[in-house]
């Protein structure tokens, strides 16, 4: 509960300091002035974030919890099933 009224309140503040930024301000001003389009930028990642945090923070713990518990019981690998979590990275 306090995890949520935390990024709830986050997102209030990004929302809220986004619309101060961009009211009255033309496009061509939001280029001119980098500090404030990089503020307005930083806000609206900072929304996206939060959201993106709320739907998958929890599979994400899940996630972490279950290689936890693999790696307690002298397990050695973290690669799960395809979908479900942490495994190797190719790149």
């Amino acid at each position: 509960m306090q995890r949520d009224v935390l990024l709830l309140t986050e997102m209030i503040d990004a929302a809220e300091q986004a619309q101060q930024l961009a009211t009255g301000v033309r496009a061509s001003e939001l280029e001119a002035y980098r500090r404030r389009r990089d503020a307005l930028l930083w806000n609206f990642t900072v929304l996206v974030l939060h959201t993106t945090a709320t739907d998958q923070l929890p599979a994400f713990t899940a996630d972490l919890r279950r290689v936890l518990t693999a790696l307690s019981e002298g397990g050695s690998s973290t690669t799960g099933t395809p979908g479900t979590g942490p495994g190797p990275v190719s790149g």
